[in-house]
């Protein structure tokens, strides 16, 4: 099998949003998680009590977290021995997500409006590089008609993202849209306010009236350790399909 059954599920309070989730096995046991290509590591929600010697921040807070060592963790067609993950205990509004520890050692075909990504081996030479970082995360220009924004690729989070100074500066490309509730790997809730960003192209692909949720991104790039402008979240990401070569540092994407 190459390929994961996603299940996309819709925000209640807002259906242009929705998380994208996944089935992984880990020494036999199935989870749920988020497919997060924004988080480092894979993190399972458990109900026992541990030792919480680790940390994760999301953009609005921070999360405790311990190491699990696992003997062998299946995700579609990707097995792998003898690994390292984190656990977290199980709270409302945390999520368990499989990361780039597990998604990014491959190449994917990510296809949302057929609930699909697929690995593929014979992708060939990808037309987009992006830049290599320690993190692994994949980064790419959002061009818009008065700036570009420096963005993450981030199949974790349902509603796109732009950094406040960005929007403040760029304010003739967006239209206020209401306000949200969003939440963090770390499970913590703000409420943000939305807007319509109404054209932008990446990587040679036109995308239109894009949601997306204006959050202070500071914390996040001094951790990431450069700028970040914005997240490509869902009301980004499904509008067009995705092949995502992590090894190569290459991509692609193509009008859905």
């Amino acid at each position: 099998m190459t390929t994961v059954s996603l299940d996309i599920r819709p925000d209640v309070d807002d259906p242009e949003a929705a998380e994208i989730w996944a089935q992984l096995t880990v020494d036999g046991v199935e989870h749920w998680a988020i497919v997060d290509t924004g988080a480092r590591r894979t993190m399972l929600l458990v109900d026992d009590d541990r030792e919480l010697d680790d940390e994760v921040t999301g953009a609005f807070g921070s999360l405790r977290v311990a190491r699990h060592d696992y003997a062998r963790l299946n995700f579609g067609p990707v097995e792998l021995r003898n690994g390292e993950l984190q656990v977290a205990p199980r709270h409302p509004g945390l999520r368990s997500v499989v990361g780039l520890d597990v998604i990014g050692q491959d190449c994917w075909h990510f296809d949302l409006g057929a609930k699909t990504m697929t690995r593929i081996t014979n992708a060939g030479v990808l037309p987009n590089v992006f830049e290599t970082v320690e993190s692994g995360h994949v980064w790419m220009d959002l061009v818009g008609s008065t700036g570009t924004a420096s963005a993450v690729w981030d199949t974790g989070a349902g509603m796109t993202v732009v950094d406040s100074t960005y929007r403040r500066r760029h304010a003739d490309e967006f239209t206020a849209d209401g306000h949200s509730v969003g939440h963090d790997v770390s499970g913590t809730a703000v409420e943000t306010p939305l807007y319509r960003w109404r054209h932008v192209t990446v990587g040679g692909v036109e995308f239109h009236d894009v949601r997306a949720a204006e959050v202070d991104l500071a914390g996040a790039a001094g951790q990431l350790g450069r700028s970040l402008d914005a997240g490509c979240g869902y009301t980004l990401l499904r509008q067009a399909t995705w092949t995502i070569d992590f090894p190569n540092r290459r991509w692609s994407t193509a009008p859905a």
